[in-house]
């Protein structure tokens, strides 16, 4: 059997073992345990095997054990040839170092903390010495200065993998385990508990790992792919900028054919469950300040820069206790895209979270019409607009937009909370609840359950424009719509 393996062309066997290290799709992550066995059959399949085992390295830039790891990967003579994707995992600890009684006193109150919510005795975690503590303090202390000078070196470390992996076609920035799960290097010392203790980190450490990776290909010919999330809105500041230019410009730009982007428009960092009106007020100003830093245009002149796009996916996402839909979006569409740029290869997008009016986007989607294979559109909310000419009807929309396809039969998704108001002189708050998520491989919802009423109503839209009929009534009525918001008050937080 094995002879037979050995006899097959290098791409058959290439292509079968790809199949066996098929990506995981809530990790993100490759599975290679039959890669790993395959390895030992032989030279000849292991050879092969490598090429698939040592795809993507996946690291963190602030663990020196990591770093050593991708450095030697980086100066095999063989092996620097196999990886094709670099996957930074964001995570460190804080820059301030704790003392040992910090360290003591933040353990015991966690532990406490824990054994008195768990009502069961035997499930209750043992009490540990000051002399076991110290050892995770001691260790704590080693991954610390590890980490700062990862740290301080961080720009050199990835220029040397930028020259000695000749191969890399994808950069992938994962923070919070959003794109890639991977166990933290410095669980250790926590004794694997979820303690806070250390993982208050300067958000500005963290974006800038992810700046000095993209400087550090600037000048790549290979790089065709990058995926980055959920990084913090702040990444597309201004100020992050050298000489007004974004290190997501680099000479790479022209070069990239998918972009996805998770953009962290807001994260509740209180831990409060329950709304208030406090949490109102916090919510809706750090919602106006990623709207004001994005609405500076460094975003869009970054996406502008990547004139060879095919797939481009941007999302906005919250982290708060209230519903998706209760605030105001934290972008708009044209602080992503430039409403008149055309890129002539774009098959795929997929925006989430973002307001516009009908005028703007059904005039992007009709630009493309020509390339474009599908749209994914998530939680999108209609506004008003200088213009005279009313633009915030979903129900408009529809027709337009097919009016303006003429018939190109493109693959349209509408999912998540839908927002607007109609255009009959009253003003009438249109809003529909669709369900689903967002993604452009999982637009096919035609495998759903199509007894649900959100479900079904997703197929109608996506069949009313493939449809190559004329006068189909438009999918969206007054009858199956099913979401209508107000304005929060302190009266109204108890519906959340």
């Amino acid at each position: 059997m094995l002879s037979l393996l050995e006899n097959l062309a290098n791409e058959l066997l290439y292509k079968i073992f790809d199949r066996l290290a098929s990506r995981d799709g809530e990790s993100g992550r490759r599975e290679i345990k039959d890669i790993c066995n395959l390895r030992l059959a032989s030279k000849t399949v292991g050879a092969v095997a490598d090429a698939i085992f040592m795809h993507e390295l996946l690291f963190f830039p602030c663990s020196k054990r990591d770093v050593d790891m991708v450095l030697s990967f980086a100066n095999h003579p063989v092996y620097r040839n196999y990886p094709t994707t670099l996957a930074l995992a964001l995570e460190m600890m804080s820059r301030d170092r704790i003392s040992s009684l910090e360290y003591i006193g933040a353990i015991r109150a966690e532990w406490k903390k824990i054994n008195n919510a768990t009502k069961n005795p035997s499930l209750r975690l043992p009490q540990k010495s000051e002399g076991q503590i110290m050892q995770g303090y001691h260790l704590y202390l080693r991954l610390f200065d590890e980490q700062n000078q990862m740290l301080d070196n961080a720009s050199e470390i990835f220029e040397e993998l930028a020259a000695k992996f000749p191969h890399v076609r994808e950069l992938v920035v994962s923070a919070n385990n959003h794109l890639r799960f991977a166990k933290s290097p410095f669980q250790q010392c926590r004794y694997d508990i979820h303690a806070d203790l250390m993982t208050i980190w300067d958000r500005n450490d963290l974006l800038n790992q992810a700046a000095e990776l993209f400087k550090a290909f600037s000048d790549s010919k290979q790089l065709r792919t990058i995926q980055i999330g959920a990084i913090h809105y702040s990444f597309f500041d201004p100020i992050t900028c050298t000489a007004g230019k974004h290190c997501m410009m680099g000479n790479f730009a022209t070069n990239i054919t998918t972009l996805k982007l998770v953009v962290l428009a807001y994260k509740d960092e209180s831990g409060t469950v329950h709304p208030s009106a406090l949490q109102v007020a916090g919510t809706e100003e750090a919602l106006g300040e990623c709207r004001e830093v994005l609405g500076k245009g460094v975003l869009r002149s970054v996406v502008d820069h990547m004139s060879n796009l095919e797939t481009l996916t941007v999302r906005f996402v919250e982290e708060h206790a209230f519903d998706m839909g209760t605030f105001e979006a934290p972008a708009t569409l044209s602080s992503v895209i430039s409403p008149n740029r055309v890129w002539p290869k774009l098959r795929q997008v997929a925006i989430e979270n973002v307001k516009t009016n009908r005028h703007e986007l059904a005039s992007f989607i009709a630009l493309h019409k020509g390339s474009l294979e599908s749209v994914s559109l998530q939680s999108i909310r209609f506004v008003e607009t200088s213009s005279r000419v009313p633009s915030t009807s979903w129900t408009e929309f529809l027709l337009d937009l097919k009016h303006r396809l003429q018939g190109a039969r493109l693959n349209i998704f509408l999912k998540g909370i839908l927002r607007g108001k109609s255009e009959d002189g009253e003003g009438g708050t249109e809003g529909w609840n669709l369900g689903g998520e967002i993604g452009i491989a999982d637009g096919d919802d035609d495998d759903d359950d199509e007894d649900d009423e959100d479900t079904m109503l997703r197929i109608a839209i996506t069949r009313y424009f493939k449809s190559s009929e004329h006068g189909l009534s438009c999918p969206l009525t007054k009858e199956n719509m099913d979401w209508a918001f107000g304005e929060i008050s302190e009266e109204g937080l108890e519906d959340f």
